[in-house]
């Protein structure tokens, strides 16, 4: 492209985005925020297009803009992968690692959900052991059934098992029925026995510390859902951010590219004059310095855009090796809604704070399962057990229901309180913080997209001014009435207004 299509390029993408500016109108959307974890997640949010290579609306301003982006998308591959920046974030959310980390995190969420239910119902277990007896011989029979009480520890809600000596911590009133057949069998020392054992536990009552576990899952999972949104909105954020960097790149590059152009003109004019003797050889060895400065400049420019073109592929999951070109679109929210409204919907969509409300939720639930702990446990046990040629060793079923009441923890429970209500008071502190971060954020944005329009509609005139100077300086020069220096103070110009200028466009988009 040559250094007047370059002039006509910048002065009609400021015209555009001007235009667009004033077009645009605030679209709201009326939506209920769900105060639960998303059911359905919108990826795509329907967003106002503002068409940079020929908009309908624009197209009788814009014609050569078209062309402009296509030759530059050349500059990164002819037959390159062709990409808006909605395909871009479509690839990102399918293809990127973090997504798929987020996705599992959900999962195993809700598989914590499963585990705390399966308190409520019934345990089974079972065993098969093979008993080596070395005893003396004995010989007896019985016949019997027996209402036994007794004092036993559950074990955590068991049954029928281990007697307790420690009426300090546990006290356990438990009526067990034992049904036991005839036995009449010796024991030979070296007999080896097959013990079989069936063990069936229902748990009746905890104290509602099942119900509070079941619910600190379900809002821990429901947190976790509302995180990955955040890295859906997060990796959208950065796919586009990334977008708009190779566009500003390339941008950033003609610039260079121009000024290469400017300046071979200025050697090949020095070379002419000295030849015809109007100056002396150190303007042809200022303009070859000068020449290779910019060169410079071009090859870091090109650098600068390698990397923003590699940083978009590791977020879209391509290969470093694919070519891609970019279509040069602006997706955009209209921003001139009041700044307190936007606060309020940044209080109400953004998924940090349902995310963060949904772990109070939770560590209330914890609370609760401490309160329960105070409370007794009932639970219902049946064993059954068969040894054969073990007299001593009663087969048949063992049905038991006893409570389990812990009195006294030391003070464990009350720390325990304390510890939770801490936890519940410093997630809320966190809220707070959050929904201010959240208000700092929403008016540095609407700030810097003040300063963005502002910054455009300001270097809309220096870039036309400075092209002007530019032309009057490298005219002045062959003419012999001016000097390098002015061509050099002309170019910089020139070359910081066009890149305040594309560097605005960027932050606008982003």
């Amino acid at each position: 492209m040559n250094y007047e299509g370059l002039v006509r390029f910048m002065k009609r993408l400021i015209i555009i985005l001007a235009v667009a500016g004033l077009c645009a109108a605030p679209q709201a959307q009326e939506t209920e925020a769900e105060d639960s974890a998303p059911a359905e997640i919108v990826v795509e949010t329907e967003y106002e297009s503002i068409d940079i290579v020929g908009d309908g609306t624009l197209v009788d301003r814009v014609q050569a803009l078209e062309e402009s982006f296509e030759s530059e998308s050349a500059l990164i591959s002819e037959d390159g992968m062709q990409l808006t920046v909605r395909e871009a974030v479509a690839m990102a959310l399918e293809r990127n690692p973090r997504i798929h980390v987020s996705e599992h995190d959900v999962e195993r969420a809700w598989a914590r959900v499963t585990q705390a239910k399966s308190q409520h119902l019934p345990q089974v277990s079972g065993t098969v052991a093979q008993i080596y007896n070395e005893r003396i011989e004995r010989q007896f029979n019985f016949r019997r059934i027996d209402l036994l009480p007794f004092l036993s520890g559950l074990g955590g809600l068991g049954g029928g098992g281990g007697m307790t000596t420690d009426p300090n911590t546990l006290i356990t009133t438990m009526i067990g029925i034992s049904i036991s057949r005839d036995f009449q069998e010796s024991l030979q020392p070296g007999d080896k026995n097959t013990a079989v054992r069936l063990n069936v536990r229902q748990v009746l009552y905890a104290g509602g510390r099942i119900s509070a576990a079941v619910e600190a899952a379900e809002q821990l999972a429901r947190s976790e859902e509302w995180r990955r949104v955040v890295t859906m909105d997060t990796l959208e954020f950065q796919t586009k951010q990334a977008y708009y960097d190779v566009l500003l790149a390339q941008a950033l590059y003609r610039v260079t590219d121009a000024s290469v152009q400017t300046f071979e003109r200025n050697l090949n004019d020095a070379q002419q004059m000295f030849d015809v003797g109007m100056v002396s050889n150190f303007e042809v060895l200022r303009a070859k310095t000068e020449l290779g400065a910019r060169e410079a400049d071009r090859i870091a420019a090109r650098n600068v855009l390698k990397l923003a073109l590699a940083n978009l592929r590791r977020l879209i999951g391509v290969p470093q090796n694919t070519p891609i070109s970019l279509e040069a679109k602006l997706d955009w929210f209209p921003y001139v809604q009041s700044l307190d409204t936007l606060v309020q919907q940044a209080y109400e969509y953004r998924p940090e704070i349902h995310a963060l409300e949904r772990s109070i939720d939770a560590s209330e639930q914890d609370l609760r399962m401490v309160k329960g702990s105070y409370k007794p446990q009932v639970a219902f046990d049946a064993e059954f057990q068969d040894v054969t040629d073990a007299p001593t060793n009663p087969d048949g079923w063992l049905f038991t229901i006893g409570a389990e009441w812990e009195i006294a923890a030391g003070g464990r429970r009350k720390a325990e309180r304390v510890e939770r209500k801490a936890m519940i008071r410093g997630l809320e502190a966190q809220l707070e913080d959050l929904r201010q971060l959240l208000e700092l954020e929403v008016t540095q944005a609407r700030i810097q997209i003040e300063d963005a329009i502002a910054t455009t509609s300001r270097e809309r005139g220096t870039v036309e001014l400075a092209q002007e100077g530019l032309r009057m300086a490298e005219l002045r020069f062959q003419e012999g009435v001016g000097t390098q220096s002015d061509t050099l103070d002309a170019d910089l110009a020139l070359r910081n207004a066009e890149s305040s200028l594309v560097k605005a466009l960027r932050d606008f988009a982003v």
